[in-house]
Protein backbone atom coordinates (compact mmCIF):
# COMPACT_ATOMS: atom_id res chain seq x y z
CA UNK A 1 0.00 0.00 0.00
CA UNK A 2 1.52 3.35 -1.07
CA UNK A 3 3.16 5.57 2.18
CA UNK A 4 1.21 8.67 1.15
CA UNK A 5 -2.04 6.63 0.87
CA UNK A 6 -2.07 4.71 3.69
CA UNK A 7 -1.46 7.08 5.79
CA UNK A 8 -3.83 10.10 4.52
CA UNK A 9 -6.22 6.84 5.05
CA UNK A 10 -6.07 6.56 8.98
CA UNK A 11 -5.85 10.22 9.20
CA UNK A 12 -9.14 10.16 7.83
CA UNK A 13 -10.13 7.39 9.99
CA UNK A 14 -8.48 9.28 12.91
CA UNK A 15 -10.93 12.42 12.47
CA UNK A 16 -14.19 9.81 12.43
CA UNK A 17 -13.30 8.12 15.72
CA UNK A 18 -14.53 11.39 17.56
CA UNK A 19 -17.26 10.31 20.20
CA UNK A 20 -20.24 12.84 18.29
CA UNK A 21 -19.40 11.71 15.07
CA UNK A 22 -19.43 7.98 15.75
CA UNK A 23 -23.17 9.03 17.38
CA UNK A 24 -23.80 11.04 14.34
CA UNK A 25 -23.62 7.67 12.03
CA UNK A 26 -25.99 5.93 14.69
CA UNK A 27 -28.25 8.13 16.48
CA UNK A 28 -29.85 10.09 13.31
CA UNK A 29 -30.63 7.06 11.50
CA UNK A 30 -31.84 5.00 14.33
CA UNK A 31 -34.45 8.20 15.22
CA UNK A 32 -35.67 8.04 11.47
CA UNK A 33 -36.35 4.39 11.99
CA UNK A 34 -37.90 4.02 14.97
CA UNK A 35 -39.97 7.29 15.18
CA UNK A 36 -40.58 8.34 11.25
CA UNK A 37 -40.57 4.69 9.60
CA UNK A 38 -42.40 2.75 12.59
CA UNK A 39 -45.00 5.72 12.67
CA UNK A 40 -45.92 5.38 8.94
CA UNK A 41 -45.75 1.36 8.55
CA UNK A 42 -48.41 1.59 11.35
CA UNK A 43 -50.31 4.20 9.53
CA UNK A 44 -49.78 2.33 5.87
CA UNK A 45 -51.66 -0.99 7.25
CA UNK A 46 -51.94 -2.40 4.26
CA UNK A 47 -48.06 -1.46 3.03
CA UNK A 48 -46.69 0.17 0.51
CA UNK A 49 -46.50 -1.21 -3.62
CA UNK A 50 -42.91 -0.82 -5.12
CA UNK A 51 -42.26 -2.87 -8.27
CA UNK A 52 -45.47 -5.04 -7.69
CA UNK A 53 -44.80 -6.16 -4.41
CA UNK A 54 -46.84 -4.58 -1.61
CA UNK A 55 -44.19 -4.25 1.14
CA UNK A 56 -44.28 -2.84 5.15
CA UNK A 57 -43.19 0.96 4.56
CA UNK A 58 -40.33 0.55 6.78
CA UNK A 59 -38.82 -2.54 4.32
CA UNK A 60 -40.05 0.47 1.58
CA UNK A 61 -37.56 2.79 3.87
CA UNK A 62 -35.03 1.38 5.09
CA UNK A 63 -32.99 1.18 1.49
CA UNK A 64 -33.82 5.07 1.13
CA UNK A 65 -32.36 5.34 4.31
CA UNK A 66 -29.37 3.38 3.47
CA UNK A 67 -28.93 5.78 -0.03
CA UNK A 68 -29.17 8.91 2.17
CA UNK A 69 -26.61 7.99 4.99
CA UNK A 70 -24.15 7.48 1.50
CA UNK A 71 -24.17 11.36 1.25
CA UNK A 72 -20.65 12.20 2.56
CA UNK A 73 -20.99 15.48 0.97
CA UNK A 74 -20.70 17.94 3.52
CA UNK A 75 -17.86 16.21 5.51
CA UNK A 76 -16.02 15.40 2.67
CA UNK A 77 -16.68 19.70 1.72
CA UNK A 78 -15.58 20.87 5.19
CA UNK A 79 -12.80 18.81 5.69
CA UNK A 80 -11.42 19.48 2.10
CA UNK A 81 -12.10 23.26 2.47
CA UNK A 82 -10.41 23.06 6.24
CA UNK A 83 -7.02 21.55 4.47
CA UNK A 84 -7.11 23.96 2.06
CA UNK A 85 -7.33 27.49 3.99
CA UNK A 86 -4.64 25.58 6.93
CA UNK A 87 -2.22 25.35 4.32
CA UNK A 88 -2.15 21.57 4.71
CA UNK A 89 -3.64 20.59 1.63
CA UNK A 90 -0.71 22.33 -0.03
CA UNK A 91 1.65 21.31 2.15
CA UNK A 92 0.61 17.63 1.56
CA UNK A 93 0.54 17.73 -2.19
CA UNK A 94 3.94 19.30 -2.18
CA UNK A 95 5.52 16.60 -1.27
CA UNK A 96 5.45 13.21 -2.85
CA UNK A 97 1.52 12.38 -1.85
CA UNK A 98 -0.27 12.29 -4.78
CA UNK A 99 -3.66 13.50 -6.13
CA UNK A 100 -5.29 10.16 -6.33
CA UNK A 101 -3.82 9.10 -2.83
CA UNK A 102 -5.89 11.89 -1.38
CA UNK A 103 -9.10 11.43 -3.20
CA UNK A 104 -9.15 7.87 -2.77
CA UNK A 105 -8.36 7.41 0.84
CA UNK A 106 -11.08 9.84 2.05
CA UNK A 107 -13.63 7.63 -0.33
CA UNK A 108 -12.17 4.74 1.78
CA UNK A 109 -12.12 5.88 5.00
CA UNK A 110 -16.20 6.97 4.45
CA UNK A 111 -16.76 3.76 3.32
CA UNK A 112 -15.97 1.53 6.41
CA UNK A 113 -18.51 3.85 8.03
CA UNK A 114 -20.97 3.26 5.60
CA UNK A 115 -20.63 -0.36 5.42
CA UNK A 116 -21.12 -0.61 8.94
CA UNK A 117 -24.08 1.41 8.86
CA UNK A 118 -25.61 -0.96 5.92
CA UNK A 119 -25.02 -3.50 7.98
CA UNK A 120 -26.74 -2.16 11.26
CA UNK A 121 -29.60 -0.58 9.82
CA UNK A 122 -30.61 -4.14 7.71
CA UNK A 123 -30.07 -5.86 11.36
CA UNK A 124 -32.51 -3.37 12.90
CA UNK A 125 -35.08 -3.93 10.28
CA UNK A 126 -34.95 -7.38 10.57
CA UNK A 127 -35.06 -7.42 13.87
CA UNK A 128 -38.50 -5.04 13.59
CA UNK A 129 -39.76 -6.70 10.74
CA UNK A 130 -38.20 -9.85 10.37
CA UNK A 131 -37.41 -9.25 6.98
CA UNK A 132 -33.55 -9.71 5.50
CA UNK A 133 -32.88 -9.09 1.86
CA UNK A 134 -30.69 -12.16 0.65
CA UNK A 135 -27.11 -11.90 0.57
CA UNK A 136 -26.41 -12.11 -3.08
CA UNK A 137 -28.60 -8.98 -3.57
CA UNK A 138 -26.64 -7.08 -0.42
CA UNK A 139 -23.44 -7.02 -2.61
CA UNK A 140 -25.19 -5.12 -4.89
CA UNK A 141 -27.22 -2.87 -2.54
CA UNK A 142 -23.26 -1.87 -1.01
CA UNK A 143 -21.86 -1.70 -4.58
CA UNK A 144 -24.54 0.96 -5.42
CA UNK A 145 -23.91 2.60 -1.79
CA UNK A 146 -20.22 3.05 -2.92
CA UNK A 147 -21.02 4.63 -6.36
CA UNK A 148 -23.34 7.21 -4.73
CA UNK A 149 -20.36 7.97 -1.40
CA UNK A 150 -17.89 7.90 -4.53
CA UNK A 151 -19.95 11.01 -6.09
CA UNK A 152 -20.80 12.73 -3.03
CA UNK A 153 -16.87 12.52 -1.64
CA UNK A 154 -15.55 13.47 -5.41
CA UNK A 155 -18.32 16.26 -4.93
CA UNK A 156 -17.32 17.84 -1.75
CA UNK A 157 -13.86 17.13 -2.48
CA UNK A 158 -13.58 19.68 -5.42
CA UNK A 159 -16.04 22.26 -3.71
CA UNK A 160 -13.77 22.05 -0.61
CA UNK A 161 -11.26 23.42 -2.90
CA UNK A 162 -12.44 26.44 -4.33
CA UNK A 163 -15.07 27.12 -1.50
CA UNK A 164 -12.67 29.23 1.43
CA UNK A 165 -15.67 30.93 2.79
CA UNK A 166 -17.45 29.34 6.26
CA UNK A 167 -20.74 31.68 4.89
CA UNK A 168 -20.72 30.19 1.38
CA UNK A 169 -19.94 26.50 2.75
CA UNK A 170 -23.24 26.76 4.58
CA UNK A 171 -25.19 28.57 2.08
CA UNK A 172 -24.19 25.36 -0.26
CA UNK A 173 -24.94 23.10 2.44
CA UNK A 174 -28.44 24.55 2.79
CA UNK A 175 -28.80 24.66 -0.68
CA UNK A 176 -27.96 21.00 -1.97
CA UNK A 177 -27.89 19.16 1.53
CA UNK A 178 -32.16 19.45 2.25
CA UNK A 179 -33.32 19.68 -1.27
CA UNK A 180 -31.04 16.62 -2.66
CA UNK A 181 -32.80 14.31 0.35
CA UNK A 182 -36.81 16.10 -0.28
CA UNK A 183 -36.58 15.79 -3.90
CA UNK A 184 -35.97 12.39 -3.91
CA UNK A 185 -37.73 9.12 -3.80
CA UNK A 186 -36.03 8.50 -0.35
CA UNK A 187 -39.34 8.74 1.58
CA UNK A 188 -42.29 8.15 -0.41
CA UNK A 189 -42.62 6.23 -3.97
CA UNK A 190 -41.15 8.13 -7.33
CA UNK A 191 -44.37 7.16 -9.07
CA UNK A 192 -46.66 9.06 -6.45
CA UNK A 193 -44.87 11.91 -6.48
CA UNK A 194 -46.74 15.41 -8.67
CA UNK A 195 -45.31 15.34 -12.05
CA UNK A 196 -43.07 18.50 -11.74
CA UNK A 197 -41.84 16.81 -8.20
CA UNK A 198 -41.06 13.60 -10.39
CA UNK A 199 -39.32 15.61 -12.87
CA UNK A 200 -37.03 17.01 -10.60
CA UNK A 201 -36.27 14.13 -8.78
CA UNK A 202 -35.22 12.23 -11.75
CA UNK A 203 -32.63 14.34 -12.16
CA UNK A 204 -31.68 13.74 -8.26
CA UNK A 205 -28.31 11.46 -8.14
CA UNK A 206 -30.07 10.41 -5.03
CA UNK A 207 -33.05 9.02 -6.56
CA UNK A 208 -30.82 6.41 -8.66
CA UNK A 209 -29.00 5.58 -5.81
CA UNK A 210 -32.63 5.15 -3.84
CA UNK A 211 -34.21 2.90 -7.11
CA UNK A 212 -30.72 0.50 -6.92
CA UNK A 213 -30.76 -0.16 -3.33
CA UNK A 214 -34.24 -0.92 -2.74
CA UNK A 215 -34.80 -3.11 -5.95
CA UNK A 216 -31.85 -4.96 -4.38
CA UNK A 217 -33.00 -5.28 -0.88
CA UNK A 218 -36.44 -5.77 -1.50
CA UNK A 219 -35.00 -8.49 -4.23
CA UNK A 220 -36.60 -7.50 -7.18
CA UNK A 221 -34.86 -6.50 -10.81
CA UNK A 222 -32.46 -3.64 -10.40
CA UNK A 223 -33.62 -0.91 -13.48
CA UNK A 224 -30.39 -1.28 -15.57
CA UNK A 225 -30.71 2.38 -16.73
CA UNK A 226 -30.58 3.91 -13.24
CA UNK A 227 -27.50 1.48 -11.88
CA UNK A 228 -26.01 2.75 -15.68
CA UNK A 229 -26.35 6.47 -14.65
CA UNK A 230 -25.53 6.37 -11.28
CA UNK A 231 -22.13 4.78 -12.28
CA UNK A 232 -21.61 6.73 -15.32
CA UNK A 233 -21.71 9.87 -12.49
CA UNK A 234 -19.87 8.79 -10.22
CA UNK A 235 -17.03 7.52 -12.40
CA UNK A 236 -17.23 11.42 -13.72
CA UNK A 237 -17.24 13.63 -10.28
CA UNK A 238 -14.07 11.10 -9.71
CA UNK A 239 -12.48 11.87 -12.50
CA UNK A 240 -13.30 15.76 -11.97
CA UNK A 241 -11.86 15.86 -8.35
CA UNK A 242 -9.20 13.83 -9.33
CA UNK A 243 -8.03 16.15 -12.10
CA UNK A 244 -9.14 18.98 -10.20
CA UNK A 245 -6.58 18.00 -7.05
CA UNK A 246 -3.63 17.25 -9.81
CA UNK A 247 -4.37 20.95 -11.72
CA UNK A 248 -4.25 22.50 -7.62
CA UNK A 249 -1.19 20.69 -6.94
CA UNK A 250 0.61 22.60 -9.85
CA UNK A 251 -0.47 25.80 -9.30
Amino acid sequence: MPRGFSALFWRELKHGRSILLLLSYVIPPTLYMLVFGLTLTRTIAIGIEYQGKYIPYLVFFTPGLLAMTSIEFERSFSITRLDNTSKLFLVLLSSDVRAWEYVFAKIASYLIPLIAQAIYLTALTALITGYVPSIDMFVFILLGLTLSLIFWSSLGIVFGLHIQSEIVRDIVFIIIGTPVRLLSNVFYPLEKMPEPIRTIALFNPLTHTCIVVRSAYINATIPLHSFTLLAILSLSMLTIALVDVSIYRVR
